[in-house]
């Protein structure tokens, strides 16, 4: 599980950006959301595979980061990370899991750098993350 703990930080209020939230659990993505707008950025929020496929395919402005859970009812994440890309070559994705990557590597190729944060981390380790994506 995601376990932010408040103190290891304190977010800034210094970022830009629109993010998309990803994770079939609500109480994940609250939390993660709210770190995320605290900081100062825009966040959208789904809480299935199929919601976050449908918001990226109706962006008219793409999201400037995706940040989603890999192990999520509907889709495998290494299938749901297949479909994100095909709707958007340029998504910068960060993926979340306990477990092992190597799933997500096989399905994106080498040729694509991939993401990966693993739970649980800090809300240091989120903001260094997105920022990341963000360059």
């Amino acid at each position: 599980p995601v376990t932010l703990d408040p103190t290891s930080v304190a977010p800034r209020v210094d970022h830009a950006g629109r993010v998309l939230v990803v994770d079939d659990e609500a109480v994940i993505v609250e939390m993660l959301s709210d770190v995320l707008r605290t900081s100062g950025f825009e966040v959208e929020t789904a809480t299935n595979a199929h919601d976050a496929l449908s918001r990226v395919a109706q962006r008219l402005i793409p999201f400037d980061v995706i940040l989603t859970d890999v192990n999520m009812p509907e889709l495998s994440g290494a299938l749901f990370a297949q479909r994100l890309v095909e709707l958007d070559p340029d998504a910068n994705v960060i993926f979340m899991s306990g477990v092992n990557d190597d799933e997500l590597r096989a399905v994106l190729g080498e040729a694509r750098p991939l993401r990966f944060l693993a739970k649980p981390f800090s809300i240091a380790q989120l903001l260094a993350f997105v920022d990341d994506a963000l360059r």
